[in-house]
């Protein structure tokens, strides 16, 4: 029954990976790690120190997330991933069930108001500098791919030394390259985080006004297929690294901060407002 099954889902979700460590929940949340799509966080003691990995299930609820990361971090990609979660190896579990092992530096950290006030404003421009080789790594793919749901909660910070961090993108359920067919999943998802008033300020005007146009998903596909996710990617890093600098998503505080380099204002002032791409 109900209750038999989710008694053996939690005894299943504290069995070890080889040496890999799983974290239960109680302890994720003492922690303050972010509870994860898909993914769960474990450790693994390596000569002294803890370690910190993502662990995904590769079967077919998690296949186009899975996609993106092998593709990412494919032998063939010349590009060089180095802000996006590191792909470490492959445990086969059974013949339909692999794990895929993802390294992080450190504890990961919250990208969150909270966190970011501990942070020096030249780490800050550090973070936001991750945070735009990250989504180009997406984009240079080829084919490109798209993330759909840049915000805070698609990225994690890393102390890589004493006050000096890195920042990792963690999620991509909204993710898919640009073949023209966005799939009715990925639609969904981004219709579902339209929604959620913390995701919100992150959408693009003109994705979220054909949300607000159509108001049921399943009328809304041809329209998806005509938009410019590249603009609207830039758009959201450009709001996110608004929260980066200022903790929220208020324009105003940022555009009249005397502390921001005039320089970084221009530039995510030119992604929010003309969608200008970046390098």
């Amino acid at each position: 029954d109900a209750m038999e099954y989710k008694k053996m889902s939690l005894r299943e979700a504290l069995i070890p990976i080889d040496d890999y460590i799983p974290i239960p929940e109680k302890t994720r949340e003492l922690l303050k790690l972010r509870k994860l799509t898909g993914k769960k966080y474990y450790i693994k003691a390596d000569e002294q120190k803890i370690k910190y990995y993502l662990i995904l299930d590769a079967d077919q609820t998690q296949k186009r997330e899975i996609d993106v990361l092998k593709k990412i971090w494919s032998d063939d990609n010349d590009s060089e991933p180095s802000n996006i979660i590191r792909f470490d190896r492959e445990i086969e579990i059974n013949k339909s069930l692999k794990k895929l092992i993802f390294r992080m530096p450190s504890k990961p950290i919250q990208l969150s108001e909270v966190d970011l006030q501990e942070i020096s404003l030249t780490e800050k421009k550090k973070i936001f500098h991750d945070a735009k080789r990250a989504i180009l790594t997406l984009h240079e793919n080829d084919p490109s791919f798209y993330h759909r749901d840049i915000t805070p909660e698609s990225f994690a910070i890393c102390k890589v030394k004493e006050n000096k961090y890195k920042l990792f993108l963690t999620e991509f359920i909204c993710t898919k390259d640009n073949d023209k067919n966005v799939d009715y999943t990925v639609v969904a998802k981004v219709f579902d985080n339209a929604k959620l008033e913390r995701k919100r300020p992150y959408i693009a005007p003109e994705i979220y006004a054909v949300i607000e146009k159509y108001k049921y998903q399943d009328r809304i596909q041809k329209e998806w297929e005509k938009a410019d996710w590249k603009k609207a990617d830039i758009y959201s890093l450009g709001m996110l690294g608004i929260f980066i600098f200022t903790g929220g998503t208020d324009k105003d505080p940022f555009e009249c901060s005397a502390e921001i380099d005039e320089e970084i204002k221009r530039e995510i002032k030119a992604m929010y407002d003309e969608r200008k791409s970046f390098s």
